[in-house]
């Protein structure tokens, strides 16, 4: 039995290595992004609870930015004015092709599902597009999702919908070296194109 990876569409995902414009005006040193669907399956409120775990412990230098549109943005944004957090940013959805710079200006890449039993066997699609671009991920997925990216030492795993978890893990990121992190990234990419990569 051979196992085969889904790969991500590696051409358009291909980064320039410039950061969007609007990145410049982001505020925080360690920035986490999340890139796709805000939608009930992803569970993001619990995210906003890690934003304001990391806000109350007095780390206001990272920042958590979602990219992205759904059915939940809206809710998800009063939240966030709700509680007053500074250390959340919305950016819009953007294309497919403009995707890669973003992913390759963050510091680190989220992933975050609801705690349910069918998404232990789910790696979900942004995974591949994530240990292409060489940066540390935060995988908040039970199952196969957390185990690719332990076996690949991509990142760190914590439990879905967990804020304390979610938010410890963040920090624990966000203390590493400039040179640790950017092992960790090299570690996920060369994992992507060994054994997921199209043309493998």
């Amino acid at each position: 039995i051979v196992k085969i990876y889904n790969w991500c569409d590696e051409t358009r995902l291909q980064a320039t290595n410039e950061a969007p414009a609007c990145w410049r005006d982001l505020p925080g040193r360690f920035r986490v992004l999340y890139a796709g669907n805000l939608g009930s399956a992803q569970a993001l409120r619990h995210v906003i609870d890690a934003a304001g775990e990391l806000s109350s412990s007095g780390n206001a230098d990272v920042q958590i930015i979602l990219l992205g549109n759904g059915v939940q943005r809206d809710e998800l944004m009063a939240l966030v004015q709700e509680r007053q957090l500074s250390n959340v940013s919305f950016l819009p959805q953007v294309s497919v092709d403009q995707v890669g710079n973003y992913l390759l200006a963050a510091d680190a890449l989220l992933v975050h599902l609801a705690d349910d039993p069918v998404f232990d066997i789910t790696i979900p699609q942004k995974t591949q597009a994530y240990l292409m671009a060489g940066r540390p991920i935060v995988m908040a997925v039970r199952g196969e999702s957390g185990a690719l990216v332990a076996a690949a030492g991509a990142g760190i795993t914590v439990p879905p919908c967990d804020a304390k978890a979610l938010a410890r893990g963040i920090l624990e990121l966000s203390v590493l070296s400039s040179t640790e992190l950017c092992e960790m990234g090299e570690r996920g990419q060369a994992f992507y194109q060994q054994k997921m990569s199209m043309s493998n």
